[in-house]
């Protein structure tokens, strides 16, 4: 069985297809991408960038796809974010092949090195989301444009708090004292050894969370990235060719995770595999039907993070701490074995990001095949880095 396509965004669709990396106060750097002989891309300096994008054609907000006749009202209803963990006692996860879009970032000195924000809208994972893990203050900067449900297992209290101080913009919903049908417990194979580790158990079910959900209801959020109107208008037609590249996660204490993505240019599809912190192998990024992931779209984005407590929020334990509000940095687009790069620009935490080329004109991706049920890429910290690619 093939996963089919949908656009990647960081992660495992459009945006990760969409991540930002760079981690501490590391500064941007050069990128290691594979091209025809495998080439080092510098940052050129952006032109100066438009301010808005503006797109009035109906789409399924997380993929781009364009609203047929009568999706208006499949579409009403809010979208669901999950924290999935990512290491290797995680695997094989549920349900992130049916995201439509998904951020990977950076967890910090944290024993999982990077955690997954996938979010549903366009298709539910039937046997639920997970592992789930506790949710982390950029994903108030994630979620809020699309006013839907941040679910986890829990979080920090300091960091309950502060989602919680968003809660026009997202509905959070924590497993622990929730007895609905939302959750379930269930060990995924192993997946924590070592003791009756029940909260590294826990399966999301988007579906319900959507239908039980107050915020949202009867309309379509918005879109979240920005597409192109027509397969010649997608940005990387002119792109410079890319084979692979990789992303690195490095923390301070445990060692570094390598996430490696290749073109797939019989699938058409950008694959991902993973190089955890404990070892030098390279595993692809399998889902319990034993397919590898893949997406036709991903987009790297840099966003410089630190460990730190939210101002007013007291002194407590340290949390990732992205400079997205009101921040700009560099990105990278993947389709169809090429890449652009650009900067992108954010405003509060409920306005959506905008992205422009190196040329000062905006980006536009490639969206969605109707019907596609890959899900959409991001890593949500990545480190660009100049770093030889190794073989698995």
């Amino acid at each position: 069985m093939e996963l089919s396509r949908r656009s990647v965004l960081a992660g495992l669709a459009a945006l990760a297809v969409a991540g930002c990396s760079p981690t501490g106060d590391q500064q941007p750097g050069s990128q290691a991408l594979g091209g025809p002989q495998g080439t080092t891309a510098t940052w050129p300096t952006p032109s100066p960038t438009p301010t808005e994008w503006v797109d009035e054609t109906p789409r399924w907000p997380l993929t781009g796809a364009v609203l047929d006749d009568g999706d208006s009202a499949k579409a009403a209803h809010p979208a669901v974010a999950v924290k999935i963990a990512v290491e290797k006692r995680s695997f094989p996860q549920f349900g992130p092949e049916d995201a439509d879009l998904v951020f990977w970032q950076a967890q910090g000195n944290s024993y999982d090195i990077t955690r997954l924000c996938a979010i549903y809208h366009s298709k539910w994972p039937a046997d639920g989301a997970g592992p789930i893990r506790s949710a982390r203050p950029v994903d108030v900067d994630l979620v809020s444009p699309l006013k839907g449900v941040l679910a986890s297992a829990s979080a920090t209290d300091w960091v309950m708090r502060y989602i919680r101080h968003h809660k026009k913009a997202i509905e959070y919903i924590v497993k622990y004292g929730d007895r609905s049908a939302r959750w379930t417990l269930r060990n995924p194979g192993g997946w924590w050894k070592g003791g009756n580790q029940t909260d590294k158990s826990v399966i999301a079910f988007p579906k319900v969370m959507s239908e039980m959900a107050e915020i949202g209801q009867g309309k379509v959020p918005a879109t979240y990235l920005q597409y192109a109107a027509s397969d010649d208008e997608v940005s990387t037609v002119n792109g410079q060719a890319v084979k692979q590249f990789e992303i690195s996660y490095p923390t301070k204490t445990i060692g570094t995770e390598y996430h490696r993505w290749k073109w797939n240019a019989k699938k058409q599809l950008w694959q991902p595999s993973i190089r955890f912190y404990e070892g030098s192998d390279f595993y692809d990024y399998k889902v319990r039907s034993g397919e590898q992931i893949g997406v036709p779209n991903v987009l790297v984005v840099n966003c410089k993070w630190k460990m730190g407590v939210v101002d007013g929020y007291g002194t407590a334990h340290k949390e990732p701490l992205y400079s997205m509000e009101d921040g700009s940095d560099k990105f990278t687009y993947f389709h169809d074995g090429k890449a652009v790069t650009g900067t992108w620009k954010k405003g509060s935490a409920g306005q959506r990001f905008v992205f422009t080329l190196d040329d000062g004109s905006f980006l536009k991706m490639a969206p969605a095949k109707p019907g596609s049920s890959c899900p959409n890429t991001a890593p949500r910290s990545r480190r660009p880095d100049a770093r030889p690619e190794a073989q698995p």
